[in-house]
Formats: C-alpha cells, structure tokens, sequence
C-alpha cells in the first residue's frame, strides 16, 4: 500500500514598509530600486532598457508585498514535487530615472543594461 501525502502551505509575506521605503500616503510607497536587463546581438539598446525599466518596476511591486504558495507532494518517503509559487501585484508610477549604464559585455556577448 502506498503512502501519499500532500501538504500545501500558504503564507503571506508583507515587508515593512518603514524598513523598504517612505510612506506618502494610505497603500503609497516610495521605493528606490535598481533593474536589470541583457541581450545578445539581436537586441537593441531600447529593448535591454526596457527590461531594466520593467526589472525595477517589478522589484518595486514586490517590496510593498509577496504572496506565496508552497506544493509539497511525497509518494513513499520519496518527495515527487516540491513547488514554490510567488504573486504580487500594484501599481507603479516612475517618479524619477536617477541613473541608466547601458554597455557591451565582450565576455558574454551581449549587452547589459542597470537602470
């Protein structure tokens, strides 16, 4: 007879809003964050910015807060899956852009972007 067990755990993670950013008003952060982005030849600057962009507009989201969902599946004392799950979600309004390098990496061949 085989023994199966499946756990699932939820949990939901709120960082400290003192400790991540400024509070301007009720659900209103202000966070500074850095993003990256890369991309090889056939990428142009204007698309390795874009990810960067994209990379500290999510980063933002997810200091405000993180929902997380664990899948824990064991079949005979032998663990068959073990999935880990993450959602956030927000709105975000680009203050200001305080520095961008965007730059050639010759080791890997593509471009690299902070932003």
């Amino acid at each position: 007879m085989a023994f199966r067990a499946l756990l699932s755990v939820l949990g939901l993670l709120l960082f400290s809003s003192a400790l991540q950013g400024q509070i301007v008003a009720d659900n209103v952060f202000v966070v500074e964050v850095v993003g990256e982005g890369s991309g090889g030849k056939q990428s142009t600057f204007q698309q390795v910015e874009q990810q960067a962009r994209q990379d500290a507009m999510r980063q933002a989201v997810e200091q405000a807060g993180v929902y997380l969902e664990s899948n824990t599946q064991v079949d005979m004392a032998m663990l068959t899956k073990d999935e880990i799950q993450s959602w956030s979600q927000g709105l975000v309004k680009v203050l200001e852009v305080l520095d961008t390098k965007t730059d050639y990496d010759s080791k890997m061949k593509a471009f690299r972007c902070e932003m």
